[in-house]
């Protein structure tokens, strides 16, 4: 599967119909889709957009479903919702709050057959700074609820596949003070 750059316009597409935002391009007036398309992103050109929307149709990644008014709905094909999992991943950032004194430890155990999930996770993780006490077990000083619940809903993760815990007394506290710089 060919993946676009984040920051061209069929990743913002795909980024746009994985979040949930319907595309319907009206056949019939060419005014409906320009406002349809300003009112998305400024920097969508008609032009662009239906070249990017012809490419990502060609690759697989989205569908379209013609409509009782004539228009024409866009859909995700299942390589099209992969390849926006993968921008959406991009997007996800975890900015350190205040401490509250308190450990969170991301245990998981994902099966094989989530694999790109599970690989995807373990880097995020290292990417934000975790500490890997394990293959599958990170802590963090830092309050991270929110996102690693986004990272379960992102990739489809149950509460059986990932655990959180928070401790004040967290397993092999020296190496940790010194990954985290605690003196």
């Amino acid at each position: 599967m060919k993946v676009a750059r984040a920051k061209s316009l069929p990743s913002q597409i795909l980024k746009a119909l994985g979040t949930g935002i319907a595309l319907s391009i009206i056949l019939s007036s060419p005014i409906g889709t320009r406002r349809l398309i300003k009112g998305i992103r400024k920097e969508w050109k008609d032009r662009g957009v239906n070249t990017a929307l012809s490419r990502l149709r060609q690759r697989g990644s989205i569908d379209f479903h013609s409509q009782k008014d004539g228009s024409l709905k866009v859909v995700l094909t299942s390589s099209g919702k992969k390849e926006a999992r993968i921008f959406a991943l991009d997007d996800i950032e975890f900015v350190p709050r205040k401490r509250d004194g308190l450990w969170r430890v991301i245990m998981f155990d994902i099966p094989e057959s989530k694999k790109n999930a599970r690989e995807a996770l373990r880097r995020k993780l290292i990417m934000w700074g975790f500490y890997p006490l394990q293959r599958s077990i990170f802590i963090s000083m830092y309050p991270c609820e929110t996102e690693i619940a986004m990272l379960k809903e992102l990739f489809g993760i149950t509460d059986k596949d990932l655990a959180l815990l928070t401790t004040h007394s967290p397993p092999n506290l020296l190496a940790l003070n010194s990954h985290f710089r605690i003196h």
